[in-house]
């Protein structure tokens, strides 16, 4: 790992690999930086060539640029609504050589009427539409004295329905949206989709002996398919070290399907 800075900015940064190394990150030491969570998140969007995909909360942009250097044949729209941000990410999409299929815009999602074009293309509807929102309440925790942190993890109560809500207006009939998010969040997140499409959840424990603490949710836009529950991902071993099927997906050597019972599959 080394050490760098944002130009212009008194941020330090470290420069970091992700799946086995195929892909490198620029990141705030003291911010949202990326994790399991935002590799699996990646791992979870269904995408097919042309796909025009939306990345809400780009952050870095680890989660965008892990996705696209496995599919240079979509279209990625990373958006963040804070400047430093978008200074990173589009830096790492120039760093890992995805200019061709990534595009990194300054826009806030608590926005009523947002709209995005690529070219001749106006007011874009998504096939895909994924998420990492905000897990906290600031309201009903302790926040972070780190601003980066804070912008990173804490939402103000109502901001996770501007999420949904917003992103549902984006989407393409059949289309899909993918989130992580904390357990506690799947009861509003299941409140606010309901009755617009299906809704497959994955839970994920930290070990066995665990509770489920965060979860993978993917919903599809008017389909009238069964809600699903699939059995539940344990992420470590009883050593510490991540179960194989989470160790390969976070080196890039497998991703994950919702639509089957065995979810992950080898790329």
């Amino acid at each position: 790992m080394c050490m760098s800075k944002i130009k212009k900015s008194s941020l330090s940064t470290s420069v970091d690999k992700f799946l086995d190394g195929k892909i490198t990150i620029e990141q705030l030491l003291d911010g949202g930086r990326s994790n399991t969570d935002t590799i699996l998140l990646s791992a979870a969007v269904p995408v097919a060539p042309g796909y025009k995909v939306l990345d809400i909360g780009v952050g870095n942009g680890t989660s965008s640029i892990a996705l696209g250097s496995n599919f240079k044949d979509i279209t990625i729209i990373g958006i963040d609504n804070d400047p430093i941000n978008i200074k990173l990410a589009t830096k790492n999409v120039i760093l890992n050589k995805l200019e061709g299929n990534i595009i990194i815009r300054r826009a806030d999602i608590l926005k009523k009427n947002l709209s995005f074009s690529i070219g001749n293309q106006k007011n874009l509807k998504f096939d895909s539409i994924y998420m990492n929102p905000p897990y906290f309440d600031k309201d009903t925790i302790n926040q972070s004295k780190s601003h980066y942190q804070s912008i990173a993890k804490y939402h103000d109560g109502s901001n996770l329905d501007h999420w949904i809500n917003n992103s549902l207006k984006l989407l393409k009939f059949m289309g899909t949206i993918t989130i992580i998010n904390k357990i506690e969040n799947l009861n509003r997140i299941i409140c606010l989709l309901s009755g617009l499409g299906s809704i497959t959840i994955l839970p994920l424990i930290s070990n066995m002996s665990g509770e489920v603490q965060r979860f993978i949710l993917s919903f599809r836009k008017g389909s009238n398919a069964k809600t699903r529950v699939l059995s539940q991902v344990v992420l470590h071993q009883e050593s510490g070290a991540f179960s194989n099927r989470v160790e390969d997906t976070l080196r890039g050597r497998a991703r994950i399907d919702l639509t089957k019972s065995d979810y992950f599959y080898q790329i």
